[in-house]
C-alpha cells in the first residue's frame, strides 16, 4: 500500500509538471518575457504571486513556462538515446564478434569522457538552441543503454526458447524483438526514468553555465542564473525555479526506483553512473 502511494505520487507530480509546461499560455497569469523596470525585484504580492525578477517580469509566469524547454528535451532525447542504445546493444550482444568489437570501440569512446563535458563542447560548436541541446543529449546517453542491452541479449540469446524458436527460421529482427528485448523492458524502463532525471539537472547546468537555452527564454536554468545576484533582494526569483528544476528530476529519478523495486529489477553500475 504504501509502495502504491509513493508511485502515484510520484507519476502525478510529473505529470502535473508535463501538464503545466505544456498548458502554460492558459495557466501563466502575465506574459513571461515582458518587462517592466519599475517593478524591479519585488517580493510576492496578489498581481506577482512569486514576486518580479531584475528586469521586473513575473517570476510565476516564467516559473510556469521554465520547464517546456528542459521537459520537453529531456524527454525526447531520453527516447531517441533508449532506440539509439538498444539498436547498437542489440546488434553487438546478438552478433558478436566484429559487430561486438566495433560498437564497444564507440561506447568507450563516449563514456571515456565525462558527460557534461562533451556536451558543453558539442553545444558550444553548434550554438545554443534546442536542437543541439537535443543532439548532446542523446550524444552522451546512448552509451550507457547500448552497453546495458548488450549484456541482457547476451545472456538471453543462448537461452532455450531462444533456441526453440530458431526451429521456426525467424530472422534474428524478429529473434531480438519478440523474444528477448522483452524480457529487458523492466530494465530499460527504469534506466529510462533514470537518464530522463539527470538529463534535465545537465540541461538546466547548461542552461546555468551560459551554454543552454538563452535568455530571455522562460528556463529554470537561466532563471536559476539570473537571480542568484540578487538573492538578498529576491529569493524567490532563485527558489521558486531551483525547487522546481530539482522536484521534475527527483521525482523521475524516484520513479526509475520505485519501479526498480516492483519489478525486482537487478541495479547494475550503469544506472548507478547515469552515464
Amino acid at each position: 500500500m504504501r509502495g502504491n502511494r509513493k508511485l502515484i505520487i510520484s507519476i502525478a507530480v510529473l505529470v502535473l509538471l508535463a501538464v503545466m509546461s505544456i498548458a502554460a499560455p492558459l495557466i501563466a497569469p502575465l506574459d513571461p518575457v515582458e518587462t517592466q523596470m519599475s517593478l524591479r525585484n519585488e517580493l510576492p504580492s496578489a498581481a506577482h504571486w512569486l514576486g518580479t525578477d531584475s528586469l521586473g517580469r513575473d517570476v510565476a509566469s516564467r516559473v510556469i513556462y521554465g520547464g517546456r524547454g528542459a521537459l520537453s528535451i529531456s524527454f525526447a532525447a531520453t527516447l531517441i538515446s533508449m532506440v539509439v542504445g538498444v539498436f547498437f546493444g542489440s546488434v553487438a550482444g546478438w552478433f558478436g564478434k566484429w559487430a561486438d568489437a566495433g560498437v564497444q570501440v564507440l561506447m568507450s569512446i563516449f563514456q571515456g569522457l565525462p558527460g557534461l563535458s562533451i556536451a558543453i563542447a558539442i553545444v558550444g560548436v553548434l550554438g545554443a538552441s534546442n536542437l543541439s541541446i537535443f543532439i548532446a543529449m542523446v550524444l552522451t546517453g546512448w552509451s550507457g543503454v547500448s552497453r546495458l542491452v548488450r549484456s541482457q541479449v547476451r545472456s538471453y540469446k543462448d537461452r532455450q526458447f531462444v533456441d526453440a524458436a530458431r526451429l521456426y527460421l525467424p530472422g534474428s529482427f524478429y529473434l531480438v524483438s519478440r523474444h528477448v528485448l522483452p524480457l529487458a523492458f523492466p530494465t530499460l524502463v527504469v534506466l529510462a526514468m533514470n537518464r530522463m532525471g539527470r538529463m534535465i539537472l545537465t540541461i538546466s547546468s547548461l542552461s546555468f553555465i551560459g551554454v543552454g537555452l538563452q535568455p530571455p527564454t522562460p528556463d529554470w536554468g537561466v532563471m536559476v542564473q539570473d537571480a542568484r545576484q540578487y538573492f538578498g533582494v529576491q529569493p524567490y526569483a532563485l527558489i521558486a525555479p531551483a525547487l522546481m528544476m530539482l522536484l521534475a528530476a527527483f521525482f523521475a529519478i524516484r520513479l526509475g526506483e520505485i519501479l526498480r523495486d516492483r519489478w525486482d529489477v537487478y541495479q547494475n553500475d550503469e544506472m548507478q553512473v547515469g552515464r
